[in-house]
């Protein structure tokens, strides 16, 4: 985890990986939702960490299942395209 200081309002923020940062006091909803139970495929605009979309995934499906649904959403809303500002990553369920 990494650790600053936010430019803006001078409150303490956290990363994982560098990507992202939310406040170090608030709630991280992908922190949250790594531990999560059901497994999802989240689409996630970059620049203000909105949530645009979550579809569930069924908890038996294949690592080949799998890809495949996150090759269709990533097509569906065009996130390899530049400049499209979308992350799309799997989250939750369970760790094998």
């Amino acid at each position: 985890m990494l650790l600053s200081v936010c430019r803006h309002c001078q409150r303490a923020i956290h990363s994982h990986g560098g990507k992202a940062w939310t406040l170090a006091d608030g709630i991280d909803l992908d922190e949250l939702a790594s531990h999560s139970r059901i497994r999802f495929i989240c689409v996630t605009s970059v620049d203000d960490g909105m949530i645009i979309a979550r579809y569930p995934i069924d908890r038996d499906a294949g690592a080949d299942t799998v890809e495949a649904r996150i090759d269709e959403i990533i097509a569906k809303h065009e996130a390899r395209e530049p400049g499209s500002g979308l992350e799309v990553k799997l989250m939750g369920g369970p760790k094998r």
